[in-house]
């Protein structure tokens, strides 16, 4: 995980996004300057489920493919633009209205 200010931070392999079918779940940490506190502090990460996205894949550079996805149910709607490459690696951008940007890296499992 790579913060906008601050350090590279290694995670454990508990966190996650997955899409299933009609569902996107996230499991992620966040580590950076929110413009707003959560009701919840369950939700300082990005903890969801959404059944309302759309995305869009297309070809990208080195044997890769953009896939980018906006979520249209949350309250601060999330934008997410997953690089996937031919290794099985990933590079993984989330930017939201009430947060300052961040990425991931990590692999791609079946």
């Amino acid at each position: 995980m790579l913060p906008l200010r601050g350090t590279l931070k290694q995670l454990d392999p508990v966190y996650f996004l997955k899409l299933r079918g009609d569902s996107l779940i996230s499991y992620l940490p966040y580590f950076g300057r929110a413009y707003s506190a959560p009701l919840n502090p369950e939700d300082a990460g990005y903890n969801f489920t959404s059944t309302k996205f759309s995305y869009a894949v297309k070809a990208g550079k080195k044997n890769s493919y953009e896939i980018t996805i906006a979520t249209k149910d949350k309250t601060n709607n999330i934008n997410i633009i997953l690089t996937a490459y031919d290794n099985g690696s990933a590079d993984l951008r989330v930017n939201s209205t009430d947060k300052q940007p961040i990425s991931y890296n990590g692999y791609i499992r079946k």
